[in-house]
């Protein structure tokens, strides 16, 4: 039964960027290159899309509320002091729950992150459910040094890839079957294309 109907450009987006400042992002390319990153998502977006800012260790936190102040969302990650574990299946959740919490629309996820799950109470599958049944879809940029990078010519291959691979093919199930893409960078080309893909969807 069709309850409502609206055209899908007069509407602004809303988006979540959850940005993944527990101690494996503890390095300053890492740190420079998901800044770098939501700087060109945001330039991407419509000047009229809402935007928030938050951020995950072994808890989730907000950090920059509602806004279409570009300035205050990139000034928000002078707030980021990598550090601790990772919860990112207990982050992915709140965000979720967040932005379905302030109405319906276009909405999204945009996570920001280089690591595996290392502390989450939660598991994948029940918060990738709760995603689907919330129609939150979820957008993952993993901002990984080029030696991680499977397109890179100085990817180190297999040898390297077991941790990494993990965490990537996690992101990629939240993705796809929450509604979303993902996508794995480690360079300035990377981010902008992936920034442009997530604006236009």
């Amino acid at each position: 039964k069709l309850l409502h109907f609206t055209a899908g450009p007069a509407v602004a987006a809303r988006v979540l960027i959850l940005v993944d400042a527990s101690g494996s992002m503890n390095g300053e390319l890492k740190v420079a290159s998901a800044r770098m990153a939501t700087t060109q998502f945001l330039a991407a977006l419509s000047p009229d899309d809402l935007v928030a800012l938050a951020g995950f260790d072994s808890e989730y936190w907000g950090i920059v509320g509602w806004t279409r102040d570009r300035r205050k969302v990139l000034d928000g990650f002078l707030d980021l002091k990598p550090f601790g574990s990772t919860a990112l299946h207990d982050a992915l959740d709140r965000a979720a729950r967040d932005l379905a919490s302030h109405g319906e629309g276009r909405r999204a996820v945009v996570v920001i992150t280089d690591g595996v799950d290392t502390s989450s109470r939660e598991r994948a599958d029940a918060v990738i459910a709760r995603s689907r049944a919330l129609d939150v879809p979820i957008y993952a940029v993993s901002v990984v040094a080029p030696i991680d990078d499977p397109r890179a010519e100085v990817f180190a291959g297999r040898s390297r890839d077991t941790i990494v691979g993990t965490g990537r093919a996690l992101l990629e199930k939240y993705a796809s079957l929450s509604g979303g893409a993902a996508f794995v960078v480690s360079d300035f080309a990377g981010l902008k294309k992936a920034a442009d893909l997530i604006a236009l969807e």
